[in-house]
């Protein structure tokens, strides 16, 4: 990572290759040897799939250097508590109703909803009171 706007990304190719579009943004690459070179990627909107496109010096496409790749990061559940309640917080990529679902045990679950809100995308929010015993959680995406 160069910082929190720009991801930094490294690969080989052939000496003709100059630039990446990258969901139709362009950005030039630095040749670290004559084999590999890197780049800083600009923010992006938000997106499930990266369409990379190598080009040459003149802007045109390298023949077969076109690659689509899906972003599989997972999003994470967290857990907070304010004293009384449990305070579960989830980023909303996928408009959609959720649920949320707790066991009291990973080796043999019984999985229950604890609430199936409706969420937009943003981050979803969800207050519950706390469990009287040992509670793991997960959530439901649409």
């Amino acid at each position: 990572m160069a910082d929190a706007g720009t991801l930094t990304i490294a690969g080989t190719g052939p000496l003709d290759l100059a630039a990446l579009e990258i969901n139709g943004v362009t950005v030039p690459i630095a040749w670290d040897t004559t084999k590999a070179w890197q780049t800083a990627l600009p923010p992006l909107p938000p997106t499930e799939r990266l369409v990379v496109i190598a080009l040459d010096a003149r802007g045109q496409p390298l023949s077969g250097a076109r690659q689509e790749i899906d972003l599989t990061a997972e999003p994470r559940l967290q857990m907070r508590s304010d004293g009384t309640e449990l305070v579960f917080e989830y980023p909303v990529l996928r408009s959609g109703r959720y649920e949320l679902q707790w066991t009291s045990s990973l080796e043999t679950p019984n999985w229950q909803a604890v609430v199936s809100p409706t969420a937009t995308l943003g981050t979803l929010s969800v207050r519950v009171p706390p469990p009287s015993s040992t509670a793991f959680y997960r959530i439901l995406e649409p």
